[in-house]
């Protein structure tokens, strides 16, 4: 009897190159990846920023001649300025920890890929975001187990009992790369829900 020999190693080399298409999936987060309307979190995971907007100056310009005008003017032009520093202050504060975020999600979807290949996961974010730390969902996909080297191929029991291992071994790798690839796709619309909050 003859052995089927597992694919698991060129299913390895199937796999980088889906690693290789999630990198370059999670690098597209700019406005123009077209993503799935379905994350891995809720819809409504991500608080849009709480920052709040100046007041406009809702008085006419006075004239230069009417003193008290001018200087409630000023004060409303004052009160408008500071309140326009402010909301700049916090919109920077909340994208930078929007990028944080963006960052798990990245992080989060490579170690994912890295423990699926056996290469040694990133390094985690260390900026904090406006979600607390590892926030992010792993996945649930399934690494099938290694099946071993084959038996002697004059055993035809042990031999058939390898190839169904095998085969089973196949059946997994195949739902493990489809599993991440959907995982990856809906970082991406987690993402876009993130960008869509600042």
């Amino acid at each position: 009897m003859y052995a089927i020999l597992p694919v698991e190693l060129g299913y390895m080399r199937m796999l980088k190159t889906l690693v290789a298409a999630v990198i370059m999936i999670m690098g597209l987060t700019g406005a123009s990846a077209q993503t799935p309307s379905g994350g891995n979190l809720p819809a409504d995971f991500y608080a849009a920023s709480t920052c709040k907007r100046p007041e406009e100056i809702k008085r006419a310009k006075p004239s230069y001649d009417d003193r008290s005008s001018v200087d409630a003017y000023n004060a409303a032009v004052r009160r408008y300025n500071s309140q326009s520093k402010d909301f700049a202050a916090c919109s920077n504060g909340f994208a930078q920890k929007t990028g944080a975020d963006i960052d798990w999600i990245i992080f989060t979807v490579n170690s994912a890929v890295a423990k699926a290949t056996g290469k040694t996961p990133p390094l985690p974010p260390s900026a904090p975001g406006n979600m607390p730390a590892g926030f992010y969902p792993a996945p649930s996909c399934i690494t099938p187990e290694p099946v071993g080297t084959p038996p002697d191929g004059h055993d035809a029991k042990a031999m058939a009992e390898y190839n169904a291992r095998v085969r089973a071994y196949n059946a997994m790798a195949d739902s493990l790369g489809a599993c991440l690839k959907d995982y990856s796709a809906k970082a991406q619309s987690d993402i876009a829900r993130i960008k869509a909050a600042e």
